[in-house]
């Protein structure tokens, strides 16, 4: 006969069967076990196993930043959108002005859009040298594209 368990059922002794209740009862344990048994009981409740159960999944992975070409592409059309609006008002602010003072000759529209392409130019390059990566050393950003190194002897 089987080994009978401290946890049977007394119905399950009566009847003479060997099996019962394979769920100890908590107000059985011991005292300072209580706690595992309660955790016992709830995985047996639930069907959880310590293989079964799995990690929250990690956060998802921060997004890569915007390709090149297309940040090139956005820095590259908001200067040529500069460019042409210093142009575009200046050349406006000179009509204005030849307007209020009635020449005949637009002298002022002229003068403000050759300041407004002037203007553009010298901002557009200074923000072009601005983003252009300098590299110490490398021939081709230093000018000396076809110079020789010689190692010393």
């Amino acid at each position: 006969m089987a080994a009978t368990l401290p946890w049977r059922s007394s119905a399950a002794v009566l009847e003479g069967r060997a099996g019962g209740s394979t769920i100890p009862p908590l107000h059985r344990a011991p005292a300072l076990r209580r706690g595992r048994y309660a955790l016992f009981l709830f995985c047996k409740i639930v069907r959880v196993h310590p293989d079964n159960v799995h990690p929250p999944a990690p956060p998802p992975a921060p997004q890569p930043p915007r390709h090149r070409l297309e940040r090139d592409y956005l820095r590259y059309s908001g200067m040529g959108l500069e460019f042409a609006l210093t142009i575009g008002i200046l050349g406006w602010l000179g009509w204005l002005l030849d307007r209020e003072l009635g020449l005949a000759f637009p002298v002022f529209l002229l003068v403000g859009v050759f300041a407004g392409l002037v203007g553009g130019i010298l901002r557009m390059k200074s923000r072009l040298d601005a983003a252009s990566p300098k590299r110490r050393g490398d021939p081709e950003s230093a000018g000396q594209k076809h110079a020789k190194h010689t190692e010393p002897r």
